[in-house]
């Protein structure tokens, strides 16, 4: 079962970060209040031989945005909703087997470098799904080892200085070692008895660290929605009083 954020991601110029005075704080009551976006619908390709009809809501209700209410904006890719910065452009390729890219990057940007999102789903590719779990997942690692590890392939490793917190036995949030004043988060989910893989990652500004974490609360609360994890307490431990599941960001359809 496919996660897709109903979170996720666009906006903000990368010669503006988003946290400046508008992403300032502004008070709970400001904070819990819920916004409308208009879905703002961006290249798929699909590689099936018939591709489902592309469909999107005209908007969204995000719930707990007040803060960063004129700071993000609402994207359409995949057949999927994504919240995030403003200003932000992007495509998506869905391949035949379902297997998932999603990129978000401020205009003028790039997919590969600065301030940027990127989701992937491991789809019907079962290897694929297991190779990209084993950094993350000691139990995807030792399943790894026993298929392909007297092949003589390399083992598959995290990127120099990611630092783990694993929240469930099929969650693990991560924190990337970045330069250029950019902070990097993100979220990894491995079922190993439907060998489904995904990956959301943002970067931003380190000047956007409090928007940074309202986007990763959102996709942590999408993952629970999916059943991927129970009950609110490890993720408190993560987040704090509003981590999600305790009230904290969520995006709802809105009728036309």
């Amino acid at each position: 079962m496919k996660l897709i954020l109903a979170l996720l991601i666009a906006l903000s110029p990368v010669s503006q970060p988003l946290s400046s005075a508008a992403a300032s704080p502004r008070g709970a009551h400001d904070e819990q209040q819920a916004i409308t976006l208009t879905v703002h619908v961006l290249p798929t390709s699909n590689a099936a031989d018939t591709p489902p009809p592309e469909t999107y809501p005209k908007t969204i209700q995000v719930n707990d945005a007040g803060a960063f209410s004129d700071r993000i904006a609402a994207y359409g890719l995949a057949n999927s909703v994504w919240i995030a910065p403003k200003g932000w452009t992007g495509s998506a390729t869905v391949g035949a087997d379902a297997s998932t890219l999603v990129t978000l990057y401020p205009v003028n940007g790039s997919a590969k470098s600065g301030p940027r999102f990127r989701y992937e789903y491991s789809g019907g590719c079962s290897g694929c799904a297991l190779d990209e779990a084993a950094p993350y997942f000691p139990n995807a690692m030792k399943a790894w080892k026993n298929l392909f590890g007297l092949d003589g392939e390399t083992i598959p490793a995290l990127p120099r200085g990611t630092k783990l917190t694993p929240v469930s036995s099929t969650l693990v949030m991560y924190t990337l070692s970045t330069a250029d004043n950019l902070l990097g988060k993100g979220a990894t989910c491995f079922v190993p008895h439907e060998d489904s893989f995904e990956k959301a990652e943002f970067i931003l500004p380190q000047a956007d660290a409090r928007l940074l974490k309202w986007l990763m609360q959102t996709v942590v609360r999408r993952y629970e929605d999916d059943n991927w994890v129970s009950g609110g307490q490890a993720l408190r431990a993560v987040f704090g009083e509003r981590a999600p599941g305790l009230g904290a960001a969520t995006t709802s359809p809105t009728k036309s």
